[in-house]
């Protein structure tokens, strides 16, 4: 009988400790795509006019080496009347305009992968049957020789 409770109480104790397995694994990955773009056009600048009037009276009225100059964005326009003679002088700058586009594009990619895994060993109802079943069997072979509990 002694012996029937003893392996009743460790058979007992063994059913009630679980256990258990936990693996845990973690990837990171980072990464970044930086794409740039550099264009250059020639844009139209629009055209500058300078438009100067002056009655001829006013011409004779000029001192010598004088002028009337006239400026408009780009455009100069300039008359001069030294002794006798009419200089008319026009001049324009010429520009050529470069418009320069720059574009970047960033694109940051992030990926991350997580893995766990968990594992018990077997449940306690299975361990339960197995006691019952193996507390019945030792039961049957005590009564069958001739000690009952």
């Amino acid at each position: 009988m002694k012996f029937s409770l003893f392996f009743f109480f460790i058979l007992f104790f063994v059913n009630c400790s679980t256990s258990k397995q936990t693996n845990s694994s973690r990837q990171q990955t980072d990464s970044l795509r930086q794409t740039s773009r550099l264009s250059v056009r020639t844009t139209k600048i629009p055209e500058s006019r300078a438009r100067l009037t002056i009655p001829a009276g006013r011409l004779k009225e000029l001192p010598s080496g004088a002028a009337f100059v006239q400026k408009s964005g780009q455009a100069t326009a300039e008359i001069r009347f030294l002794h006798d003679t009419l200089f008319v002088y026009a001049t324009c700058d010429s520009l050529q305009a470069l418009v320069y586009q720059y574009e970047e594009q960033n694109e940051q990619l992030h990926a991350r992968l997580e893995n766990s895994q968990t594992e018990k060993s077997q449940s306690p109802r299975i361990g339960f049957w197995i006691f019952g079943i193996l507390f019945l069997v030792s039961f049957f072979f005590g009564w069958r020789r001739g000690k009952a509990f």
